[in-house]
């Protein structure tokens, strides 16, 4: 099975993303683990503007979310004006989507923290130059409210700004299969 580049642009690095995020939640169960002191360095440096590519931004981003911080700690990674989207089903998936300023993703890794659990993660690989990265791999959580766990790819396409803050945070995973774990079986 081959791929146009439209189709792994428009569909699977999205995906990607949204898998990476999920996978940043895994470092609530050790799964996935770093320094607490490398979770600061792209925020702490962006506000000396020292340049920072968008793969330290995109490794200090899943290094503070493995190491624990909080929601308004990851939403600091984020400029206030960032083009964030994880595709999905929006009407019954509440993280998923667009969203808009530091306390709508404040919200988004929130609702990760207390809807989900990380079961595995694992990133296989973070491409990135200059200001843009992807990073892509796998992950397996569990939705609470059903107790269904599903499994996925994911992309993550992440560009930096001049301030090294993340300006560009779109996510793919199997949206498919996240929404088929989310949703409530008729009994």
């Amino acid at each position: 099975m081959s791929f146009s580049p439209t189709v792994a642009r428009r569909v699977l690095l999205p995906l990607a993303l949204l898998f990476v995020l999920v996978a940043l939640g895994f470092g609530q169960s050790g799964l996935l683990r770093a320094e607490p002191a490398a979770a600061t360095t792209a925020v702490a440096t962006s506000e000396q503007h020292k340049t920072v590519t968008a793969r330290e931004a995109t490794e200090a981003l899943f290094a503070a979310r493995a190491a624990g911080a909080s929601p308004k700690e990851l939403a600091k990674h984020f400029d206030k004006d960032v083009d964030w989207y994880i595709q999905g089903d929006t009407a019954h998936v509440p993280w998923l989507g667009r969203k808009v300023g530091r306390t709508e993703i404040a919200e988004h890794f929130a609702q990760l923290k207390e809807l989900t659990v990380p079961e595995k993660v694992e990133v296989d690989a973070i491409i990135g130059d200059g200001d843009r990265a992807i990073a892509v791999g796998t992950f397996r959580v569990k939705i609470l409210a059903t107790g269904r766990s599903f499994d996925s790819e994911f992309a993550f396409d992440i560009t930096v700004g001049k301030n090294g803050l993340i300006t560009r945070y779109h996510v793919t995973e199997d949206s498919f299969a996240l929404s088929n774990a989310y949703t409530p079986r008729e009994q």
